[in-house]
């Protein structure tokens, strides 16, 4: 202790320095009343490895680089691949998120079927924030799939 905190361990703190110590020790933290485990905090920021696909792969990639930004901005450690729709199968073993640009939506219904059997959630990115390049929106909606908002 007396390396961390001079002079506590000889009784030369003074009460002012105690209480120091006291709202350090205090602060806000896993394990404390009220305050989720590492083990939870680490479940509920999983990592994920996401595949963004629209029907080139090029707007995806604007896109997959706003949300890499958000996610690392939040503590994320996410993988996003932007690739166009027809990569999809190339990556269906190694990612367990799969976005849709929302212009794909008719194709959805073939796209789902290409991950069946795979635990991958599969959804359309809002129109929102596609339309806006908006990673902060994106990663909203992907912590909403995951359950983890």
């Amino acid at each position: 202790v007396e390396n961390f905190y001079p002079g506590v361990c000889a009784g030369k703190a003074s009460s002012l320095h105690l209480r120091s110590i006291h709202k350090l020790d205090m602060r806000k933290a896993p394990g404390m009343p009220g305050h989720k485990s590492y083990a939870e905090m680490e479940e509920k920021m999983a990592n994920h490895n996401i595949l963004l696909v629209c029907g080139s792969g090029a707007s995806s990639g604007f896109m997959a680089a706003n949300i890499r930004k958000a996610a690392s901005a939040r503590g994320l450690e996410w993988k996003v691949t932007a690739r166009s729709e027809s990569e999809i199968l190339n990556y269906v073993e190694d990612i367990d998120c799969l976005m849709v640009g929302p212009h794909l939506e008719s194709n959805l219904g073939a796209i789902e079927e290409d991950c069946e059997g795979y635990d991958i959630k599969v959804s359309l990115l809002t129109k929102e924030a596609y339309s806006k390049l908006n990673g902060e929106l994106a990663v909203d909606q992907i912590l909403e799939m995951f359950g983890e908002k």
